[in-house]
């Protein structure tokens, strides 16, 4: 994963021509290493690039927002122009693992209505399992 972030390191400075899908795995790579310094510049650059408006850029800093940011990761959320079952579920996830099941059921309320119902399994799994007390964060 870090060889991930020196190739996109070389990359801007070579100015290679870089896309979303390309910025998604690099801030994958980021939550994969820890590297929550990286992750914010990363978050700032897709504002300045636009990248923002892209789901997979969304979805992977929602997703990668949920460790221990779940207030970074509502915001991202908030901001999305289009959100698809990945968005919903990672939110659903994230309050889970923060122990907000009030905010998780808000979520799943709003993920019914906009989300095809076959694509709830998961996160209707989860909020059970959450409102048990069995979802935990693993280290």
């Amino acid at each position: 994963m870090e060889d991930a972030l020196q190739m996109f390191v070389q990359m801007l400075k070579m100015k290679v021509v870089h896309n979303e899908f390309t910025f998604a795995a690099v801030i994958s790579a980021c939550a994969g290493l820890a590297a929550i310094q990286m992750g914010k510049q990363l978050h700032a650059y897709s504002l300045c690039r636009g990248y923002i408006d892209s789901m997979s850029v969304g979805n992977t800093l929602v997703t990668i927002s949920n460790c221990g940011y779940i207030t970074a990761a509502s915001v991202v959320f908030d901001q999305m122009n289009e959100r698809d079952v990945v968005s919903w579920t990672a939110m659903v996830a994230g309050y889970c693992q923060e122990c907000h099941v009030g905010e998780a059921f808000q979520v799943l309320s709003c993920m019914r209505n906009a989300v095809d119902h076959g694509s709830m399994k998961i996160p209707m799994e989860l909020m059970s399992q959450g409102s048990k007390g069995v979802v935990k964060v693993v280290d």
